[in-house]
């Protein structure tokens, strides 16, 4: 961003001139001199807020100019791979991906705590003592508000199914990359404290290329796709990627047809 003096006062011309950012945002190209540029921070990291910009002479500030800098800010919670479980009367590191810090932190859950709350870096530990149970809950908020939830199972515990139904579900509950698991005759995906399963079979051999079916899952099970509608490239065999989610090479070293004939929904508890 350029800057320039514009009708300059006797005594006040040239490297008279003397410029500065005076909340610390971002860097000026020079100190002194009838024109300068401006260049804003690459993220918002430490939430920096918006430049004050002063153009002085003779001890005086003569001018100023606040800019206001739109920062895109992002936070998830990182779940390692595999997933870190915890044990009673234990700790471990959870860490969360953020370009905005200081950070806010707070867990809920039986017999569970942090090591540090309120505002904090990226990392932390968690505690759990002799009574932890179920699921510790870790909330994360930057300095812009945004939210990251994230689990950590206690090995005392035990899945609880809270929704499940025969054939395809359109829309399960747990969507995206996590840890998951697929073997002959069932998928497993599991994300913090929430586990999707789909009993699936294969039942007819068919072509990749030309074979649309109905009622199957897409590439290793992330999600189930009613076929009739526009799905992912699913299918492998070689080096070539074909479209469509329905006729994959299956865990048989063939491909069939993949139908979902159940699913569940569960979550780990006390």
């Amino acid at each position: 961003m350029g800057l320039t003096v514009e009708g300059a006062q006797e005594g006040c011309e040239g490297d008279n001139f003397e410029w500065f950012e005076a909340n610390g945002v971002g860097v000026l190209d020079v100190e002194s001199g009838l024109s300068a540029q401006y260049t804003a921070p690459a993220t918002g990291a430490n939430c920096p807020g918006n430049a004050e910009i002063w153009l002085i002479c003779g001890g005086e500030v003569m001018a100023t100019l606040t800019v206001t800098i739109d920062y895109e800010y992002a936070i998830s919670f990182v779940y390692p791979d595999p997933e870190t479980e915890i044990t009673r009367e234990s700790s471990l590191v959870v860490n969360v991906e953020a370009n905005g810090t200081p950070l806010i932190w707070a867990v809920s859950g039986a017999g569970f705590s942090l090591e540090h709350t309120g505002p904090h870096g990226a990392g932390n530990v968690l505690h759990a003592d002799e009574t932890a149970c179920g699921s510790a809950m870790i909330t994360v908020t930057d300095c812009d508000g945004n939210i990251a939830t994230g689990f950590v199972r206690c090995t005392t515990g035990r899945w609880v199914t809270k929704a499940s139904g025969s054939g395809h579900n359109p829309s399960p509950q747990l969507t995206g990359a996590a840890t998951g698991s697929e073997g002959y005759g069932q998928f497993q995906l599991i994300k913090g404290n929430k586990k999707y399963i789909e009993a699936i079979s294969n039942w007819a051999l068919c072509d990749p290329n030309t074979e649309p079916c109905d009622n199957c899952k897409g590439v290793f099970g992330i999600n189930s796709y009613d076929c009739a509608q526009a799905g992912p490239e699913g299918t492998f065999s070689g080096n070539s990627l074909f479209d469509g989610c329905c006729c994959k090479y299956d865990f048989t070293g063939y491909y069939n047809r993949m139908e979902v004939d159940a699913w569940c929904y569960q979550e780990w508890e006390c």
